[in-house]
């Protein structure tokens, strides 16, 4: 299935991700030399959504972020705390659109992308 937000989130990445990365990203690792890889998992994830794309394609970029949180053993709580408020601040740039034609679509969305970084998580810890 073919998705497309990018009418929605017209306005820079760039900002966004700095406001998500400032506000909602747990740094748990204190020396800051994983920043710039999760910034870089963050970015491919909100420029995903600047255009249309197919649903594999996003959960695959979930996925791999999920696997670096993993590989960094943090806890399954804290990736689904950042998926959570990354969905509600893209959630209020739709709202700022003025359009909702598409806010189910998108809920669903994430819903596939959370089961997506669940499954990860749980392969992870009973292998």
């Amino acid at each position: 299935m073919l998705y497309d937000f990018s009418d929605f989130f017209q306005n820079d990445n760039g900002v966004l991700l700095d406001n998500f990365l400032d506000k909602y990203t747990s740094h748990l690792n204190l020396d800051g030399s994983d920043d710039a890889l999760l910034s870089g998992y963050y970015k491919n994830i909100l420029d995903m959504f600047n255009k249309p794309f197919e649903l594999e394609e996003i959960l695959l970029l979930f996925e791999n972020l999920a696997k670096h949180e993993v590989s960094l053993e943090y806890p399954y709580v804290i990736i689904t705390n950042e998926i959570y408020s990354l969905k509600s601040m893209l959630i209020d740039q739709i709202i700022l659109a003025d359009v909702n034609s598409n806010i189910f679509e998108f809920l669903s969305l994430f819903n596939k992308i959370n089961n997506r970084i669940a499954n990860i998580y749980l392969n992870e810890y009973t292998n």
